[in-house]
Parts: structure tokens; sequence; C-alpha cells
């Protein structure tokens, strides 16, 4: 049985094909995978793209998941596809309008080109679901939250729930037994405090726009500043939106949204790019020290994502930021780094951890869990 998985993140998708045997994964590793990238702003490109992609698989496909990234107030659980759900996807495109609109472009793909192959939603607002509504709720006005559903979503959901399952493999201890910070690093980012295996905040919130520097997403932000501009400087809202989730972050200070690309330019001498570095790593160690707010305890530090998994400076520059707590990382273990492993000194207060996302992996045992329930 292959489970074909097509992962929409912000500025790429990707897609992996997993070997299923008796209702689990033969392996947590792909049997094949591709990427492709795209212009944000070129839907039909994405489209295209997509389409030549599906057309050149060579695997008879049983079942296809898919990462959807903004679930609403509705889906809690991976769900079958239907024209309900397509509907429901397309009211919440403006809540992640970097996933959602390519989300929807792939799922019809895959009608196109399969036909009846059926289709399984998996949502990264699902493993929030489980904050307390104190985490959820915003200080604003209390009607927003009841009559317009304003509240904290969260997202990366899927990474934040695979990371926590690994860090209590790593350190041999029950998940239920653990508080955990996870850090998701890429292009997109969010930390997430977890209790006993619950989500019990995290940094995104009513959308993927909220909490830490981005690549080129600004993170939050002073609402004042938005308020000004639209009164004084008559940006248009779409103006706005774009600023906010395509031109800010690491972009937006240094016009380089990789990470990889601004930390050599950072070790060049680019003046631009550091001044990017400092900010996205004093944002990152405060929202940190933040979310260590909502735990009793801190049992490990998880770094993950394509910039949590590979990027040595940006690791060692947090956690001096963090010293305060305790936290201290090993510098040879943190150079040497490879996929799930402990970076942390014996001096540390809490244990550092570097583990690779395996969120393609998740979906696939998402949709045999959900194929399985279903029949």
């Amino acid at each position: 049985m292959a489970v074909l998985v097509l992962n929409a993140g912000s500025s790429n998708l990707k897609a992996s094909i997993f070997e299923a045997e008796n209702g689990c994964l033969k392996d947590t590793e792909p049997i094949w995978h591709d990427k492709i990238s795209w212009q944000k702003s070129n839907l039909d490109s994405c489209k295209h793209q997509i389409s030549e992609l599906l057309k050149s698989l060579n695997y008879k496909i049983d079942v296809v998941g898919h990462r959807i990234v903004h679930g609403g107030d509705k889906y809690f659980e991976p769900v079958l596809v239907d024209q309900n759900v397509i509907d429901d996807l397309n009211q919440l495109k403006e809540l992640a309008p970097l996933h959602e609109p390519v989300s929807i472009i792939a799922i019809e793909c895959v009608t196109e080109i399969f036909e009846d192959v059926k289709q399984i939603a998996v949502f990264d607002t699902a493993f929030h679901a489980t904050m307390p509504e104190a985490s959820k709720i915003y200080p604003l006005p209390y009607e927003w939250y009841q009559k317009f559903k304003i509240h904290r979503f969260g997202f990366h959901g899927i990474s934040h729930q695979y990371g926590a399952k690994q860090a209590a493999l790593l350190l041999e201890k029950p998940l239920d037994e653990l508080n955990l910070v996870i850090c998701h690093l890429g292009n997109g980012a969010s930390l997430c405090a977890i209790s006993g295996g619950k989500s019990v905040f995290t940094t995104m919130g009513y959308t993927p726009m909220d909490g830490v520097a981005m690549g080129t997403r600004s993170g939050s932000i002073d609402p004042g500043i938005l308020t000004y501009l639209l009164k004084n400087k008559k940006l248009t809202i779409d103006q706005m939106e774009t600023a906010l989730n395509e031109d800010s972050g690491l972009k937006g200070i240094c016009n380089i949204s990789d990470m990889h690309e601004v930390e050599r330019l950072a070790f060049a001498g680019d003046e631009r790019a550091k001044l990017a570095i400092d900010v996205y790593t004093q944002k990152l160690a405060g929202s940190i020290a933040y979310v260590y707010s909502f735990l009793d305890q801190v049992d490990a530090v998880v770094f993950t994502g394509g910039v949590g998994e590979n990027s040595v400076t940006i690791r060692d520059m947090v956690c001096k930021r963090l010293a305060f707590t305790g936290l201290r990382l090993d510098s040879k273990l943190n150079q040497e780094a490879k996929a799930d492993c402990s970076i942390s000194s014996k001096q540390s207060s809490a244990n550092v951890l570097v583990i690779q996302s395996k969120e393609d992996s998740s979906i696939a045992e998402e949709c045999l869990a959900n194929l399985s329930a279903s029949t």
C-alpha cells in the first residue's frame, strides 16, 4: 500500500511516498520524496507544478494525506476530504494565506489526476485544541471571542507532537511525565509548551503570523503600527498583509529569508545580516523564556525544523541568551549534532535536544489510522 503525503509549507511543497503493510508504515523514511518551490503570488504556476509532479509518479497511490495548516473551530481530527471539507477550507484561506490556497490546489490536482483515491486532511491546529482557555483568549473585547471566534489556534501541531514523542524516546521517560519546550524553526517558526504530552501554550495565534520573527513573517508586533500606517500613511489592507506575511522577518531586515544565506553573509561581515540574526535570536530567546512560564519545570528544550536542526549558530546564540535559566550547551556536541541527539552540557538545568522533524511520516500514520477507524 502506498501513501502519498503532500505537505504545503509557506515557500514550497514537499511530496513523499510511504509504504505501508497491515495498517502500519514499514519505515518512517519515505521510499520516494521530492520538493517543489514557487512564487507565492502565482497560484497558476503552483497548480501546474503540482499537476506535473503527480503525473510523473510511477507508483500506484492508495491514499493521499495533506497537511492542512488551519482547521478553524471545526476540525480537530484528521478527516476524509469531500466537497464540504473543501468549502470549509476555502472559508479559512484568509487566515493562512501562505498555506491554505496551495493545499486546496493540491487536493484539486489529486482529484483530477487520481480521481477516486481517498484523501485525508490532517490539521496543524488540532494538537493545540488542548490549550486551556487562558492560553487561547486574547485581551480583547470578550464579544470578539464569542461572536467572531477570535482566539489563539496555534500551528505546527504535527511537528510539535512528533518532537515531543521523540524527546520522550531520547530521554527514556514516559511522555506524560515530561514538560517540554519545542522550538519548530523553519521558514515559519513557533514554540510550544507541552505538559504530559499536551499543548498548553504556543506562540502562533489566530493566524501563523503571530509569535517569533520568521523567514518572511513579522511575528508579534505593536498593533499600533498597523493602525498608524492605515490612518496616516494610507497603506491598503492588501499592502499590509503582503508586507507582514511575505516581506518581513529576516527578509524585511536584510532582504534574504533563507537562514543559511543570512548566516553566510553575517560571517562575511554584512551588517544587515548580523542585525537580522540578532533580532531573530533575541525574539526567539525572549519567547522561550516566556513559554517557560507555562510549565512548572522544563525537562528539555527541543530544536526542530530546518533552522532548528541545522543551525549551530542559532542554537548557540539562543541558549547563551537563556543562560539565566541555567541552560547550557556542550559546544562540541552542538557542532557535531545530527538528527535526534542531545547537545546539552552536564551542568545544564534542562536537556537540549536536536530532533529531525518528520511531519510527513506523522501525516502518513494519521492517514492509516483514519482508514482503519472508518472500516
